[in-house]
């Protein structure tokens, strides 16, 4: 027996199918940037999208991992952020991308 569906079920499926596709897309959390560096990835983030507590925070974790991280868009950090962060893992896990 074929299944007919009802013009305003597939509207709600297409619609909630979009919201999915559009919520897939979005910018990852602190917890979920962690977590990936956990599992082995190296990372590259937008100085941006983040706080440079958040950096330092994914940046522990990176080096808990003995992963690193790439800051692009680092300019938007102070002097001040960017010795903090790298102080607080020590050599070779975060590089800073200064480049515009």
């Amino acid at each position: 027996m074929g299944c007919i569906i009802s013009d305003r079920h597939l509207t709600r499926f297409l619609l909630a199918f979009d919201i999915y596709k559009i919520m897939d897309h979005m910018k990852k959390t602190v917890l979920e940037i962690k977590g990936i560096c956990m599992h082995g990835a190296n990372i590259v983030l937008n100085a941006s999208d983040y706080t440079a507590f958040d950096l330092r925070n994914i940046a522990v974790a990176a080096k808990a991992a003995n992963t690193e991280i790439l800051i692009k868009g680092a300019n938007k950090l102070t002097a001040l952020d960017c010795k903090t962060i790298a102080s607080f893992v020590g050599p070779g896990v975060v590089t800073f991308d200064f480049t515009e």
